[in-house]
């Protein structure tokens, strides 16, 4: 299901091999779910939610484009069921991850800016990144003000 869907959006094969899940399973096993939906007996979709310290992390949904879309697993596995879980759970905060920020901020969510640091080791490192972190910078708050509806076409 992953492979399908990760194939679909981003046009390569999903990063992990079929062992991952279970390594998740047995490296995590208060922290890691794996939820799937079902249409008819059949595996329609799969969310990943990993938790710790109150906060939930949704890295990675799958669904079945045609089946899927027909019976909302998007929604209800990417949002409605997280929630639901999360909140009988107690945890105070779920990230849904970096794509799709008009649907999420319709849905309530907000946008929270986080900073990652890097220091290389080499000054070759330091040129490249003092080049490309600003570009990719530039580019993220561009795809979030297109994702809001604040970039006009």
């Amino acid at each position: 299901m992953m492979e399908r869907h990760y194939q679909r959006l981003n046009r390569k094969p999903f990063p992990y091999g079929p062992e991952f899940f279970q390594e998740m399973e047995n490296r995590l096993p208060d922290s890691a779910w794996v939820y799937a939906a079902r249409l008819e007996g059949e595996l329609v979709g799969m969310q990943v939610m990993l938790a710790h310290g109150g906060t939930a992390h949704l890295p990675m949904i799958g669904f079945d484009e045609v089946k899927g879309r027909a019976a909302s697993v998007y929604f209800n596995l990417g949002y409605n069921e997280p929630i639901a879980l999360c909140a009988a759970a107690g945890y105070r905060r779920i990230c849904f991850g970096r794509t799709h920020y008009g649907l999420k901020a319709r849905r309530g969510c907000r946008l929270e800016e986080l900073d990652t640091y890097l220091r290389p080791h080499s000054r070759m490192g330091r040129l490249v990144c003092g080049l490309f972190f600003p570009a990719r910078a530039r580019l993220l708050e561009w795809r979030v003000a297109e994702g809001l509806g604040h970039v006009r076409q």
